[in-house]
């Protein structure tokens, strides 16, 4: 399956999804170090996952799997204003989220694919 996606002139992603999404497209203020979205994504079988992200500050993205956390970019900062995206893989029966370091502006799409 592909997936595009492009940032238009206001600076927001646009993505054209081919496969489902995990949760809808998100462009909200965050907590730092809290659950970015408001219920777990389940997976129901093994899958690869795309999650694209975009923050107006510096900051850690890290996923929560099973109330565990772990960094993506290996812990490294993400830099305001840049397009990041990041493969997860996801495992059947286990449940997923997403947090950010700092409060933030953040911009996710999270496609399952």
């Amino acid at each position: 399956m592909r997936k595009t996606y492009k940032t238009n002139a206001s600076g927001q992603i646009e993505t054209v999804v081919v496969g489902s999404l995990a949760k809808e497209p998100f462009n909200n203020l965050v907590t730092a170090n809290t659950n970015i979205f408001a219920t777990n994504y389940t997976s129901d079988r093994y899958s690869k996952s795309t999650i694209q992200i975009k923050t107006n500050a510096v900051g850690i993205l890290s996923a929560v799997i099973n109330d565990e956390v772990s960094m993506f970019n290996s812990g490294i900062a993400l830099n305001a204003n840049c397009l990041y995206e990041f493969d997860l893989s996801l495992l059947s029966g286990l449940t997923y989220n997403l947090q950010f370091s700092v409060n933030a502006t953040v911009q996710i799409n999270w496609q399952v694919i």
